[in-house]
């Protein structure tokens, strides 16, 4: 048996989604200049400008692998556990499903966390105002 998995192509929309996402776990969101890698015998990579940290790329959160990331992260979140299990885990690995069911969580947790986000952000100014 082959199996083949479907990645959804990176818009704007899910470069920023996967931006916030990164920064709402604690990570860094990489700023690297792509016309300077650096090179090795086996593989190409950058230096990230804020952490200096050696890198491949950004979190896309349409991959598995880094998908696994995330929801690793929100599982860990105590206010996340009803958004969580809304979900089953193992739709996220189907070959069918999996690439839908990973969008569909990622753009939903987005959702929610700057959505939140905003209503804070709105809270703080009028409480200086």
């Amino acid at each position: 048996m082959q199996l083949r998995f479907i990645v959804p192509k990176a818009n704007k929309r899910s470069r920023e989604r996967d931006r916030f996402l990164t920064k709402a776990m604690g990570a860094c969101w990489h700023e690297y200049d792509p016309d300077k890698p650096v090179r090795n015998a086996s593989f190409i990579g950058y230096v990230c400008k804020k952490c200096n940290n050696f890198l491949f790329t950004n979190n896309d959160f349409s991959t598995l692998e880094d998908f696994i990331k995330l929801l690793n992260w929100a599982h860990g979140q105590e206010t996340l556990s009803e958004f969580v299990s809304q979900f089953a885990p193992k739709d996220f690995v189907n070959e069918k499903k999996g690439p839908r069911t990973r969008k569909k969580f990622a753009d939903a947790l987005y959702s929610l966390l700057s959505s939140s986000t905003r209503r804070q952000k709105k809270y703080a100014q009028r409480r200086r105002t």
